[in-house]
């Protein structure tokens, strides 16, 4: 599985069945993927340094097949203004854009994944994720993710320092980002959480693990027997 269906474990065993395991497959929003288009859209803007024509590059990479016309113009102008903001306050510096595919065994779940970037800032490590805004209701699922990454990194030999979620609608987003403990101890304890959900589900076979938060964020909240958010 990928790095999506790892995180909702962590939320919510239930979740993780019907979407991984039976195949639930609830509407998808409008803007379906426009989070790895912001990625690809900072790639190359770093890429193409002095010769950066930012217009040209949110209008190859912004396209929303979900979406009204409108709404991909709008996230064209949103993406292409994230990322201007990015490059002007510096946010980009010592960024390292090589791909880092990782495998990660949970009792009998392989997790596949690729770090899409880190950075290297003051003789630390730092491993980073970029979102248009960040929601408080995700907070938990966007800190996994990054632990995970870290977790990741470290097997593969890289030592990693930090963790930084970094919210480009902020005016400077380094410094409105949200730092991510991603100490040893906290990582393995990621791991060891994901290990005793898969040992349950095994046991018990799927349950709910309901919270005001994981309930929140469901996509499936409609058909779950315990959702919080009814």
């Amino acid at each position: 599985t990928g790095v999506s269906s790892f995180l909702l474990l962590l939320e919510c065993p239930y979740h993780f069945h019907m979407r991984h395991s039976v195949g639930v497959n609830p509407p998808v929003g409008k803007q379906f993927g426009a989070g790895n288009v912001l990625h690809r859209t900072i790639e190359r803007a770093v890429e193409d340094g002095e010769n950066i024509d930012l217009d040209e590059i949110t209008k190859e990479e912004v396209y929303l097949p979900l979406a009204d016309y409108g709404d991909e113009i709008r996230m064209q102008n949103a993406i292409r203004s994230n990322v201007e903001n990015l490059m002007d306050t510096g946010g980009i510096e010592g960024v390292n854009f090589s791909e880092t595919p990782f495998t990660i065994q949970v009792e009998n779940l392989v997790v596949s994944g690729i770090v899409d970037a880190i950075q290297e800032t003051n003789g630390n490590t730092r491993v980073m994720d970029w979102k248009s805004s960040v929601h408080e209701d995700f907070s938990q699922r966007y800190q996994n993710q990054i632990q995970l990454y870290s977790l990741a990194l470290r097997r593969l030999g890289t030592d990693v320092q930090e963790g930084l979620i970094t919210d480009l609608s902020k005016d400077n987003p380094i410094e409105a980002g949200v730092p991510v403990d991603v100490s040893t101890y906290t990582t393995d304890e990621l791991l060891e959480e994901a290990r005793e959900r898969m040992e349950n589900i095994k046991q018990r076979g799927p349950y709910t693990t309901p919270s005001e938060q994981s309930c929140n964020i469901c996509d499936i909240s409609d058909i779950c027997p315990d959702s919080e958010v009814r």
